[in-house]
């Protein structure tokens, strides 16, 4: 994530419910969208972003259907 972007998603999780925050802190999700990402064989800069977009989804910074407009035009 950029610096701003990063400052902004660290100062969000704070405000996410303890359930949440321990989701985002699992392997779990991650590994999950690794699968995703080799399923569409997405390329490792394409991936970085996937993963990017569903992190800022998860902590609620981005709505669900801007997360689908962004994954279309990526």
């Amino acid at each position: 994530m950029e610096n701003e972007t990063q400052k902004i998603f660290e100062e969000q999780v704070l405000k996410l419910p303890n359930a949440v925050v321990s989701f985002l802190a699992s392997s779990t999700w991650n590994e999950e969208l690794e699968g995703i990402g080799s399923m569409y064989n997405l390329a490792p800069e394409q991936l970085s972003s996937y993963k990017q977009e569903v992190a800022l989804v998860l902590a609620g910074l981005v709505h669900p259907n801007e997360f689908s407009k962004t994954l279309a035009g990526e």
